[in-house]
């Protein structure tokens, strides 16, 4: 048994890496799979490193890549990476380990808090799984490999918190990283962050994460494992061909609501061609316009921002002090203009009125039958800015 690159195009040497396999293994389980890493790999790289902003390798290129027999499938890096796919399996599951252990060196470059003491730790761990899957994804080669899965760990658990708590020298497949997993789903798909403002936002606790994407300073574990609980109560596991990924999930106390106008009370704000309108409501459309999920801000968690029913990803904000829907967009700017501070009615206090994040000298508000971000200076204004929460026209969430 030895190293070889015989029959490995141009030697086996890339950009980044140079791939060897060991000569005991067949011709499909060692030369064909090398070389096809060889075409691949560097298309590979250069979506990791995009994730993590362009940064390098912490160690001299080309590194050592090794293709090794071994029972299905595991890797590990010093470096060298060693490979350890097993017999039979196909170049995917190759390409997978590979993007998983070099994207853990990536974390050890930017050395800003996804990389452990040691080794990845249980925080690094998940976030491997997770881009390891996000390449899978951005490939069209499915949404995860076949036994990686690692959510049902902590599930199955008494699902402490690992959020606030990540274990920096802990790597392996238990419920620390099953959380870790499992929350940075929730960051990504829950509540709408990409994935490279996530590696960008990395901190020594995976709750520091969610303050530096989210500028929320509460603790976002209660808040997520609430979530995990009321959709998976006690200790059951996630089913499904993804269980790291359960997300979106309705939120317990999120309610399918209408907006009411405080002096127009058959009329109710809707969507339609993308601005928002007061209208009455009378058919199917109007009442799927109509009826929109209440939610917490995007901004943070103590906001309130309001999703399309009929349109998921959609929400209500202001453009140019003019509602509008739109799709959602990972930006900070988007995140203020759909968040509002809910306040006692204006013109009722038994109502409520929505005050705008970052124009906090304006309100939400009716005027000629359009949506406005408006200053509130009258007895008109305040009674425009002033709404009653209806239950939604159409039940449930899509």
């Amino acid at each position: 048994m030895a190293l070889t690159t015989n029959g490995l195009t141009n030697g086996g040497v890339t950009a980044h890496y140079q791939i060897q396999y060991d000569d005991s293994l067949s011709t499909a389980n060692g030369r064909d799979r090398a070389n096809g890493l060889i075409a691949s790999c560097e298309d590979d790289f250069r979506l990791m490193q995009r994730w993590f902003g362009g940064i390098a390798l912490p160690y001299q290129t080309p590194v050592s890549v090794q293709i090794v027999p071994g029972p299905a499938a595991s890797a590990g890096w010093g470096p060298p990476i060693t490979l350890k796919p097993g017999d039979g399996s196909d170049l995917t599951l190759v390409r997978y380990l590979l993007v998983s252990e070099v994207t853990e060196m990536l974390m050890k470059s930017q050395n800003r808090g996804w990389y452990g003491a040691g080794n990845e730790g249980s925080a690094g761990e998940g976030l491997s799984r997770f881009l390891a899957a996000q390449f899978l994804i951005a490939n069209g080669l499915g949404v995860t490999e076949p036994g990686f899965a690692l959510a049902n760990q902590w599930m199955t658990s008494p699902r402490a918190d690992y959020v606030n708590n990540i274990d920096v020298l802990d790597h392996g497949i238990d419920a620390k990283t099953g959380c870790a997993i499992l929350f940075i789903y929730y960051l990504h798909t829950q509540l709408g962050h990409g994935i490279e403002a996530i590696i960008a936002a990395a901190a020594p606790e995976l709750s520091g994460v969610y303050r530096n994407l989210t500028q929320d300073p509460n603790d976002p574990f209660p808040r997520f494992k609430q979530l995990l609980d009321h959709a998976f109560p006690g200790t059951s596991s996630i089913p499904g061909a993804n269980p790291d990924n359960p997300f979106p999930l309705q939120w317990p106390d999120t309610a399918s609501v209408a907006l009411q106008a405080y002096q127009y009370p058959d009329h109710y704000v809707r969507h339609a061609n993308w601005l928002a309108e007061l209208t009455t409501v009378v058919n199917d459309q109007d009442r799927q316009d109509a009826t929109f999920l209440w939610t917490d801000g995007l901004k943070y968690g103590n906001l309130v921002s309001f999703r399309a029913h009929n349109f998921n990803r959609f929400y209500l904000r202001h453009q140019d002090f003019r509602l509008k829907l739109q799709e959602f967009a990972d930006d900070d700017l988007y995140r203020a203009d759909t968040s509002f501070v809910v306040v006692p009615g204006l013109a009722d206090e038994s109502a409520l009125s929505f005050q705008s994040v970052n124009f906090p000298d304006r309100h939400l508000r009716h005027k000629d039958f359009h949506l406005f971000l408006d200053q509130i200076s009258d007895g008109q204004a305040r009674q425009d800015a002033t709404f009653r929460i209806a239950p939604g026209f159409v039940p449930g969430v899509q």
